[in-house]
């Protein structure tokens, strides 16, 4: 009953946010693109029965420019709805709401399977509350809630299976992997991660089979989609836009941030070279044209990188103008002044929390794995606030031991006097 009302805390929180803020905002004049963008337009398309296509609203052929999951689970939405209104704005943030306050269960299971049952508490009761997490599970109908759910999943099972898991044990985490694959292809960074995990005390021909069975059932779960678009789109790439973000980070005046002026859904140029050539092609050709401007400005891609990293840890800085869609900016309200605190605190939290954070069952290597390699793809291309998202609940977790191991130093120094 406890965690259950856990779970329901956190689900009354996130609707709170609505209320008050009045959240998700109102649609703007073309909602059929801007409600929910490319995922949204192709969530349409598959309602006109054209399947996985037209992912810019304009014709454009088949796509994978997002994964199959989530427009699935908007186009259910704006069916239920009768269309894309505030009823289906309200019923994707109930759902995406209801979602995020799942995650109390595998952070309770993170902790347990760690042999830290207290510090899964801890956390679960930080995420209940967590303000910024209710804001931007309601604020936008994005895949980050459902991510999330399965990236802390995947590392409870993992937890649970130990370190000296033999390959039976190790099909469920692997499932649970080629889930959050199929939502956002950044999910498979964390494998490194799990190597490191399970590789302690094994024979190589131990740790071969470990690994089969892992990414095996990884691979089971993402081989129809990879499939499909190998023979649709003639690549069997989980996604096929990794090129295109390259270069609205790494060309021209750019500062770690995404560029609208080079990207398909603003640009009339980036349109028809993108229908003319086809998403698969079109995505190569944005790769070279990035990696050229890299290989002639080394210093400045660096740089970059550098930018990025601060950007999604600590978020820009407040006395910088909020940036909002299509590359409008406004200056920062009171409103904005305490997201970018909230933001900016629970990275460094967390951060630290990582860094001092040790445990006997190899917990090291997946929160510390995790925190580490998730984020590279948003180094090198380009980082939205929101792409940190993924990611809260694990952060929540370190959070959460630091605040513990606060709490237990000063009891045990108050013994010691």
């Amino acid at each position: 009953m406890k965690i259950v009302g856990l779970v329901l805390v956190a689900f009354l929180a996130r609707m709170g946010m609505m209320v008050v803020l009045g959240l998700p905002p109102a649609l703007e004049p073309d909602p059929e693109w801007s409600w929910a963008y490319e995922q949204g337009a192709v969530a349409q398309s598959i309602l006109r029965g054209d399947g996985y296509s037209d992912a810019f609203a304009s014709a454009t052929g088949p796509t994978a420019w997002a994964g199959p999951t989530h427009p699935l689970f908007l186009a259910g939405a704006i069916y239920l709805a009768e269309g894309i209104n505030r009823d289906a704005q309200i019923l994707v943030a109930l759902l995406e709401a209801l979602i995020s306050a799942l995650i109390i269960l595998p952070l309770l299971s993170l902790g347990q399977g760690l042999g830290r049952p207290r510090l899964g508490l801890v956390a679960a009761i930080l995420w209940a509350l967590h303000p910024l997490a209710s804001y931007r599970c309601v604020s936008s109908p994005w895949d980050a809630p459902l991510v999330g759910l399965l990236l802390i999943s995947f590392l409870a099972s993992l937890a649970h299976a130990g370190r000296g898991a033999g390959p039976r044990a190790l099909i469920k985490p692997g499932v649970l992997l080629g889930l959050a694959a199929l939502v956002n292809p950044a999910a498979m960074a964390l494998v490194p991660a799990a190597v490191g995990f399970l590789i302690p005390g094994r024979t190589l021909g131990s740790m071969a089979g470990a690994l089969g069975a892992l990414l095996g059932a990884a691979l089971l779960v993402l081989s129809p989609w990879m499939i499909r678009n190998a023979l649709v789109l003639g690549s069997p790439a989980l996604k096929m836009n990794l090129g295109v973000e390259m270069l609205v980070g790494n060309k021209g005046d750019v500062d770690g941030n995404f560029n609208p002026q080079l990207h398909p859904s603003i640009s009339a140029t980036e349109l028809r070279l993108y229908r003319e050539m086809g998403e698969r092609a079109y995505g190569a050709e944005c790769m070279d044209r990035a990696q050229e401007w890299i290989v002639s400005h080394p210093r400045r891609f660096v740089a970059l990188c550098v930018r990025r990293v601060q950007l999604y840890w600590l978020g820009p800085s407040p006395f910088e103008p909020v940036r909002l869609s299509r590359g409008a900016t406004q200056v920062r309200d009171w409103k904005g002044w305490v997201k970018w605190a909230m933001h900016c605190g629970m990275g460094l939290l967390a951060l630290l929390g990582a860094c001092i954070y040790r445990d006997k069952r190899g917990g090291t290597w997946l929160i510390g794995g995790t925190l580490v390699l998730y984020p590279i793809v948003y180094y090198v291309t380009h980082v939205i606030e929101r792409y940190r998202s993924p990611l809260e609940p694990l952060l929540t977790f370190a959070v959460a031991a630091l605040i513990l191991s606060l709490i237990d130093r000063g009891l045990a120094a108050r013994n010691s006097d």
